[in-house]
């Protein structure tokens, strides 16, 4: 009985885990990287998850969607909204077309990364 109670504990410990990778915490982060390009320090580069939502601000712009965010794949479950202000040249914009291009997600190192179907990473995060 014994032994039994040691192996369902175990079952349910693993459980947890893997429950714990099965969606984006929710929260804010602070974006780090841009397609590979490095974000300068004391930017307001940030991504918002809440509920399905998703909402990234690059300092000029906002871009908004619904998606499913479950398992490690993200599916957009609704047309993404971006404002259109005249941001300043050589800022790191985050594009409407390159968070369209979205599919995965992992939380690896305390970041989150969010990348494309061929696994290139599109965003690095940490949470705020």
């Amino acid at each position: 009985m014994k032994r039994l109670l040691t192996i369902v504990a175990a079952i349910a410990a693993s459980a947890c885990a893997a429950q714990a990778q099965d969606a984006i915490p929710n929260g804010a982060y602070a974006i780090q990287r841009v397609e590979g390009v490095a974000v300068p320090d004391g930017s307001q580069h940030s991504i918002t998850i809440e509920d399905g939502t998703v909402t990234t601000f690059d300092g000029c712009n906002v871009t908004t969607g619904q998606a499913n965010l479950s398992g490690g794949a993200i599916t957009w479950t609704s047309p993404m909204q971006t404002t259109a202000a005249d941001c300043p040249e050589g800022e790191i914009r985050i594009t409407h077309d390159a968070l369209a291009r979205a599919k995965t997600w992992e939380i690896r190192g305390g970041s989150l990364l969010i990348a494309d179907a061929a696994k290139n990473t599109i965003i690095t995060a940490r949470a705020q």
